[in-house]
């Protein structure tokens, strides 16, 4: 489907072998992974080579992946548990996240042996996604970090984070779960997030930071847009001939808690990460 093809809504559209995408809003972390887990399952018992993915913002929350580690974390663990942020340890590639609102989570879940795929290769193709994304609102990338990273190597504590950067840092980050028979987990992409909750984790890049599309754009960027646009480019780098969208999703529980937040922000300095 290309970007002037009208978006097919029928229900056997929604049910073919394409990729279909859930677009959830703002979603608690702890929900997003059981549901990911769920569609997991559901794919698992399956024929056909139907993909999903899930995309998400999240109430302040900290993941790490297998790389991960606290000493990622800037700053003490009682003072996340203080300001209600949730750590959470996962097995996908990488190491330690914020996760935060103005920030897209993807959760891909793709029959890999069926589209005869690897763990390594759909890490190769979310990247040439997120790149054109990027591209798409004029901004110059380069995909960093071996892709080794995400497979569980020896290697991967000493590695850069996987994902694409441009010119004032790197905006994406992969960690994917590909040790299955049905990929878990994806990656996520800093539209317009709060720089002072950006700086709560080290981030395993050059600088130990992460930046925002916004940010390299020097202006505001809709996260609906690149919502829209990332599911596109993910159905073409992975090679499905058709995607469809849909929000909500029938099975999604939500668990709603207080968030609160009390980040010190550099003086004169604005909070939003453009």
């Amino acid at each position: 489907m290309n970007s002037t093809s009208p978006i097919d809504w029928s229900y056997t559209a929604r049910n073919g072998e394409g990729l279909h995408a859930h677009l959830l809003g703002t979603v608690d972390f702890r929900s997003a992974v059981e549901l990911q887990t769920q569609i997991a399952t559901q794919i698992a018992a399956r024929c056909d080579r139907r993909g999903v993915v899930l995309l998400c913002e999240h109430p302040p929350t900290i993941s790490l992946g297998r790389a991960g580690s606290r000493q990622q974390l800037n700053g003490e663990q009682s003072e996340f548990h203080q300001n209600q942020i949730e750590l959470h340890w996962l097995n996908r590639g990488g190491g330690a996240w914020i996760h935060a609102p103005g920030q897209l989570s993807m959760y891909l879940s793709l029959p890999l042996d069926r589209l005869r795929l690897a763990g390594t290769l759909v890490v190769r193709q979310i990247a040439g996604a997120i790149s054109a994304v990027a591209q798409e609102l004029r901004v110059p990338t380069e995909t960093v970090g071996p892709v080794a990273t995400c497979s569980g190597t020896k290697d991967e504590r000493r590695s850069l984070a996987v994902g694409v950067k441009g010119r004032a840092g790197q905006f994406g980050f992969i960690g994917l779960d590909g040790t299955n028979e049905v990929s878990q987990f994806g990656g996520i992409v800093n539209v317009s997030v709060d720089r002072q909750l950006l700086r709560l984790v080290d981030w395993q890049t050059e600088t130990g930071r992460a930046s925002t599309l916004a940010a390299h754009c020097q202006r505001p960027v809709s996260i609906g847009t690149v919502r829209v646009s990332l599911v596109r480019n993910l159905a073409r780098e992975l090679g499905f001939e058709n995607y469809t969208l849909s929000t909500g999703h029938p099975a999604l529980i939500r668990t709603y808690r207080k968030q609160h937040v009390a980040i010190q922000a550099t003086p004169g300095s604005p909070s939003r990460g453009y």
